[in-house]
């Protein structure tokens, strides 16, 4: 199994510029409330990965409850909204309007540069590797438009359908031939057998049901088909040493934060081979060190304070390359074949 090191100058206030995000957090926080908590139905789940009942409290964001699996340490929302009432959310909340029209729009040209030509880069060249003869390609709840027009203005794929519920997409945007748009579920429609490649980016970080997920994607690949996977993980340092100060986890955008063992289970599960498990971040270490400077009393752990008030930018980008190496940033990309 693959596993890819990264170098690279992105800052995290490129992607997330402190006004924009603190502004972002209490929307967000705000429609949880609205959506998720003023009188909706919440069902209980167990651990998303694992499926283990076995799990200790971690803390409460917004209103709602983390828990910990005991199994697998995948960091999961229980109980939940169910996939409609997320869906509505990111169709009509505040805060996605917020994303959507203002914070999507300013950091859109570092967004485009440093992370959606990177991406389908490498969509491009895994294909080329493993499965040269692919044509038929599809994007599953993607809720940046910037890798969407990466997507079908790269015109490498014959044909691309464009799946997502979530995002009022304008239709005529992407009126080229061999581009469907389906602003449905992905069980409303039928691709059985028929696509060649899938991308779930941070798909799964805001999936209500994971598993009936998988089993769509299962079901729309032909044999040996790829799917293209981003998503958080838990097992990466800045969310193990910032935990329930991180202002990376929060509902409904992470309403699972999968360890990288719990990933593993999931994907064996529904019948996936996974030829890349790559942690290529590289900000871990940065967003660790600017909580410390904004929060000077934040509880950290001996050894990181230690590490970020001795240590020089060498040794930081050093500990970074451990991180990535060794699958424990924050950050994972994924390639699965359909067995």
């Amino acid at each position: 199994m693959k596993t890819i090191v990264q170098h690279g100058d992105l800052r995290e206030f490129e992607l997330k510029p402190s006004t924009l995000l603190n502004t972002y957090l209490q929307l967000t926080q705000g429609d949880v409330k609205k959506y998720f908590i003023d009188g909706a139905v919440l069902f209980d789940c167990n651990c998303p990965a694992c499926l283990s009942d076995k799990n200790d409290k971690a803390f409460v964001k917004f209103g709602l409850r983390y828990w910990e699996c005991s199994n697998c340490k995948t960091l999961y929302v229980s109980p939940r909204p169910n996939e409609l009432l997320i869906n509505e959310y990111y169709r009509s909340s505040k805060a996605r309007r917020f994303w959507n029209k203002q914070f999507s729009t300013a950091t859109e040209v570092i967004r485009r540069d440093k992370v959606f030509k990177p991406r389908m880069q490498w969509i491009i060249e895994t294909v080329e590797e493993y499965l040269p003869s692919s044509k038929r390609f599809s994007s599953i709840n993607a809720i940046h438009r910037p890798f969407l027009d990466e997507l079908v203005g790269s015109d490498y794929f014959r044909e691309v359908t464009i799946i997502n519920p979530r995002v009022d997409l304008d239709e005529t945007s992407y009126d080229k031939k061999g581009v469907r748009v389906v602003g449905k579920p992905i069980e409303s429609i039928s691709l059985g057998n028929s696509v060649d490649a899938v991308a779930l980016f941070e798909a799964i970080d805001q999936t209500s049901d994971i598993d009936s997920l998988f089993r769509e994607v299962q079901d729309m690949l032909i044999s040996g088909g790829l799917c293209f996977l981003t998503t958080i993980s838990v097992s990466g340092f800045d969310l193990q040493v910032l935990w329930e100060k991180s202002n990376s986890i929060f509902p409904p955008d992470r309403i699972n934060a999968l360890s990288i063992e719990g990933l593993g289970i999931l994907f064996e599960r529904h019948g996936f081979e996974c030829i890349e498990l790559s942690t290529p971040g590289l900000l871990d270490m940065e967003i660790v060190a600017n909580a410390y400077r904004e929060e000077p009393s934040i509880n950290l752990p001996r050894f990181v304070k230690y590490i970020l008030d001795k240590r020089d930018d060498d040794a930081h980008q050093s500990f970074q390359e451990f991180l990535q190496m060794n699958r424990l940033s924050s950050f994972a990309r994924i390639v699965l074949r359909k067995k």
